[in-house]
């Protein structure tokens, strides 16, 4: 018999009745049916997903298209209007900032509330206490009323009590936007470890590399529906689709913008196949090559490349930015900047000009192929001419090292025990990123 999914759920949907004044919510508190005038607000319509245990999902989409919706019905803190629900495993979640925390109870008394409430004795609660003080680094603050605390210490107690529970499942809903970067960084290795003992994740995000580096598969939510559901390379590549179509649809012109899109979301088509904006700037062509000006696109670790592109200006434009970006196999962004990042102005330009736009930098990457997206834009981020997967360079092995960069540096090794006497030097590189615009 096959074993039962962590969580199993079909046509989800979850709708809001907003009454406006206290006497029409007093009246609807005792009415079976609707009342006139009541405001039907549809937050979730017929998701449906299975989610295997040990697997993780990614959930991505909007400001309000109802992703922390479906989470709080799969953590229990919501019923669903209508669909079915099926939760196999015990399950921790981190939805709210301070959700389940009293915060006139100090960081100790909510965690032992928290524990009872899970269903832990009190002698279990007091054998892991000290590992979730010292997990989340508040130390003395145990002790003092959560409502004293940071954002970020509320997060850094919501997390280290979760997964200090040993859930079979874990939901998680942007809880560690609001803290420091290294205690995400811990976070993000023990939801790894996690994982690895095959514990189901669901991780609402906005983040798509934490997505594609922690989850199995993805989901794009939109507008209360589930639009897209399947391997995160293609999902993720749908949603930054959407992102950038409404900020070209929402450049502010009185007129509609001539937009267009070549091609489908297609992450196996050839280069090129996945482009948007309004055209008013069209990139018409890109050459990559070494710095002596040799055409290749296959370099050795710390190499410098070159990547131009040609640029028409269709109507005149005041201000325009051109930025380059770099992404390894893994769809994770490995380097990206742009004109107004390096601090320079471009512009203004007039209806029928063309120029070149050249980025030159050394390749101190790790050996392997990374795809390059090319984009011209307005300094509030409407495109122009955005080129997803524009073209590929290689970096060819062997890389006498790990990770995704591959840093200049040199080793000594003097004799002795003294540490000050091992030299350790980095020498400048061959130069930095630069930016060439010739009109």
């Amino acid at each position: 018999m096959a074993p039962l999914p962590a969580i199993h759920c079909e046509r989800l949907t979850k709708v809001f009745h907003i009454h406006h004044g206290a006497w029409r919510r007093l009246r609807a508190a005792f009415s079976a049916g609707t009342l006139e005038g009541q405001q039907r607000l549809l937050a979730l319509s017929a998701v449906s997903f299975t989610l295997a245990r040990g697997e993780s999902l990614g959930i991505v989409g909007p400001n309000g298209a109802g992703k922390s919706t479906l989470l709080k019905i799969l953590a229990g803190i919501l019923a669903p209007t209508s669909g079915h629900l099926a939760i196999h495993g015990k399950v921790a979640s981190i939805i709210e900032l301070g959700g389940g925390f009293h915060p006139e109870f100090t960081g100790r008394q909510n965690f032992f509330m928290n524990g009872a409430i899970l269903g832990f004795a009190p002698s279990q609660l007091e054998a892991m206490y000290d590992r979730v003080v010292a997990f989340s680094g508040l130390g003395s603050f145990m002790e003092m009323p959560i409502k004293t605390y940071s954002s970020g210490m509320w997060a850094r107690l919501a997390f280290s009590i979760a997964i200090h529970m040993e859930p079979e499942i874990l939901l998680v809903d942007e809880a560690l936007a609001v803290g420091d970067a290294i205690f995400a960084h811990r976070c993000l290795g023990r939801i790894h470890a996690m994982k690895q003992s095959g514990v189901s994740l669901v991780l609402v995000t906005h983040d798509v590399n934490a997505v594609k580096q922690m989850c199995d598969r993805a989901m794009l939510i939109d507008q209360g529906q589930a639009v897209a559901l399947g391997p995160c390379d293609e999902v993720l590549l749908t949603y930054q689709t959407m992102v950038a179509e409404r900020l070209t649809e929402g450049g502010g012109t009185d007129a509609d913008p001539p937009f267009h899109r070549i091609g489908a979301v297609d992450v196996t088509g050839a280069a090129g196949d996945l482009r948007y904006g309004t055209f008013e700037a069209v990139i018409e062509g890109h050459t990559v090559a070494a710095a002596d000006g040799r055409r290749t696109a296959q370099f050795q670790p710390g190499e410098r490349v070159a990547i131009a592109m040609v640029v028409s200006i269709h109507r005149p434009i005041e201000d325009a930015v051109f930025g380059i970006m770099l992404r390894n196999r893994f769809g994770i962004e490995v380097f990206g900047t742009n004109t107004m990042r390096m601090g320079r102005r471009c512009g203004p330009f007039g209806s029928g000009q063309t120029l070149t736009v050249r980025f030159e930098m050394d390749l101190f990457l790790a050996d392997g192929v990374y795809a390059v997206s090319l984009a011209v834009h307005t300094p509030d981020g409407r495109f122009f001419d955005y080129q997803v997967e524009a073209t590929f360079i290689e970096v060819l092995g062997p890389v006498h090292s790990i990770g995704v960069a591959h840093l200049p540096m040199t080793l000594t090794l003097t004799p002795g025990g003294d540490p000050g006497a091992v030299e350790t030097r980095t020498p400048a590189p061959a130069g930095p990123v630069s930016a060439q615009v010739i009109a």
